[in-house]
């Protein structure tokens, strides 16, 4: 029952934006640069490589845990560049491809289906830009505010962001230092965008089961005007109606098994690195010699991955019941009024779509993308931040 409508030039690809091609693709719509992916994972691999030898060498504990944190949320990065490059190409590009076949056509010829998809990517659109903005506003908090704060102080304005362990007295060794650092996080905070902007893949996902959702809620309707076009007895049109939205439903969990393992490596990736990240930021924060400088950036940077987290969670979550919602939706339709094979259609329809489509941590099948992760997270947190407090 698919109808040829305009082309709906809404679809959200987070592989055409800025972000991806600056450090990934030769442009909007080219493959991989490999010039730039080298360059991205040189940069992207001396920065922890600095971070932990100064972790080793440093003799101050809040020195050593700046370094830490740094190591962890450039190994981060790390696994997502190695995601978006060598692991996931070629599943984001079918299922890309799948999105912009359903944005050409309406699958059961309804208005709704028009509003629900451009809805769909609006939201996808400006949810990229928030995530967007949460990191440019956090790339020169990290670097200005201990230069701008130096300054202030009558002091040399070359701070280092990353507090590494260098030959005193050497101001070329400094500065080479200081222009690395500043590259290296700077293509950090871009590949941070990247490594969120793929949560816009969780919103077209949705939408597209909210459209599963909306044929079965209407397939009365359907079926009337199936039956009026083609001639077809009710109970002919009820079971054709159920079996291509079944279709439907059955063609939506291929592409989301496909892509399932991008999105466990971008929630794994995430999720491991979080608490320890978090507790390193948070244990300068409570003590009483805190500068003005590392509390400003500290806080917000907290914010950033506070928000980061739960978002990751929340829409993976969601994404992840939409399975269980359509399973609700075959339930409520008429069933009890039609004969023995439409009953046989939903009854193995509801068997295999009664349980979640969980995102699951690469080999912690106990670890799942949802809220209860999330407080999980913040606990964690706590629980280093003690041990910290206690060792000290």
């Amino acid at each position: 029952m698919s109808k040829q409508s305009g082309p709906l030039d809404n679809i959200v690809d987070y592989r055409k934006h800025l972000s991806y091609t600056m450090t990934f693709t030769e442009s909007s719509q080219g493959k991989l640069s490999k010039p730039k992916v080298i360059g991205t994972a040189i940069m992207m691999f001396i920065i922890p490589l600095g971070c932990f030898v100064s972790v080793v060498k440093s003799e101050e504990l809040k020195e050593s845990l700046e370094n830490f944190k740094g190591v962890m949320a450039e190994v981060m990065m790390i696994s997502v560049l190695l995601n978006e490059t060598i692991f996931g190409p070629e599943r984001e590009e079918r299922l890309f491809e799948y999105l912009s076949k359903c944005h050409m056509t309406t699958r059961y010829g309804l208005a709704e289906e028009h509003t629900i998809i451009r809805n769909a990517g609006d939201s996808a659109r400006k949810e990229t830009f928030v995530y967007a903005l949460l990191f440019i506003v956090n790339c020169p908090l990290m670097l200005l505010t201990k230069p701008v704060m130096a300054a202030i102080a009558g002091q040399s304005w070359k701070q280092l962001p990353l507090p590494w362990t260098l030959p005193e007295g050497d101001d070329v060794v400094l500065n080479a230092v200081l222009l690395l650092q500043i590259v290296g996080l700077l293509i950090s905070h871009v590949v941070a965008i990247v490594m969120m902007s793929v949560l816009a893949i969780t919103t077209q996902l949705n939408a597209q089961f909210d459209v599963v959702i909306l044929g079965l809620r209407r397939i009365e309707d359907l079926a009337a005007q199936k039956a009026t076009e083609y001639g077809l007895s009710h109970s002919d049109s009820m079971l054709s109606c159920i079996k291509e939205s079944v279709a439907h439903h059955q063609e939506l969990i291929r592409e989301l098994l496909l892509v399932k393992p991008h999105l466990e490596t971008e929630f794994f990736c995430q999720i491991m690195t979080i608490s320890i990240i978090m507790a390193c930021e948070v244990y300068p924060l409570i003590k009483k010699d805190l500068e003005l400088s590392d509390a400003v950036r500290g806080i917000w940077f907290l914010i950033v991955q506070v928000l980061c987290t739960a978002l990751i969670c929340n829409k993976m979550e969601v994404m992840s019941n939409k399975n269980v919602e359509v399973c609700d939706a075959l339930y409520n339709t008429c069933w009890y009024d039609c004969d023995i094979r439409y009953r046989r259609v939903v009854l193995n329809a509801i068997t295999f779509s009664q349980n979640p489509i969980p995102i699951r941590g690469k080999g912690f099948l106990g670890m799942k993308a949802c809220r209860e992760t999330f407080y999980s997270a913040m606990v964690s947190t706590y629980n280093m931040l003690n041990m910290l407090r206690n060792a000290q």
